[in-house]
């Protein structure tokens, strides 16, 4: 049986054999994925740090620019509206900027809750190292379905 839940920067989905962090939650994008370790870790981590870095600098040298050729008035106001626009952007692609991977559920080792909105899942990767991945603004039905899960895995 397969489920799926939101959470803040993509979707969990579970089937009986694994669990995979996707960005769309769409059963099409867990064929494309590869099983989650370092190494897939550390390529998310720096792709997200070339866009986060592309983005600041695109906007510095919009600001630059602006505040070379027009009034200091108008550059404020402009800077403010840059702003904005670069947290609306941020806010609305955030799901590019998820993780993505998938984790064997004989590889979980827990699945904790943090607080009310967040869990954290303890898992071995394919090295069998230990990772800890912290998933925020998880749905409820989904932190209670995964905590459920482990624990019903650790009864047998």
């Amino acid at each position: 049986m397969r489920h799926y839940f939101k959470y803040y920067n993509g979707f969990i989905n579970v089937d009986e054999n694994n669990l995979y962090l996707t960005k769309s939650g769409n059963w099409k994008e867990v064929e494309e994925i590869a099983e989650k370790n370092i190494l897939s870790i550390e390529n998310n981590s720096s792709q997200n740090l070339y866009r986060y870095t592309f983005y600041w600098i695109l906007y510095t040298i919009i600001i630059v620019i602006f505040f070379k050729f027009f009034s200091l008035k108008f550059w404020i106001f402009l800077a403010i509206k840059l702003a904005i626009a670069q947290f609306l952007l941020t806010y609305f692609y955030r799901r590019d900027f998820a993780k993505s991977g998938i984790i064997p559920l004989y590889h979980v080792l827990a699945i904790e809750k943090v607080n009310k909105k967040d869990i954290k899942i303890s898992f071995r990767n394919i090295n069998n190292e230990q990772i800890t991945e912290v998933l925020k603004n998880v749905d409820s039905k989904g932190i209670d379905y995964l905590t459920g899960m482990v624990s019903l895995s650790e009864n047998f």
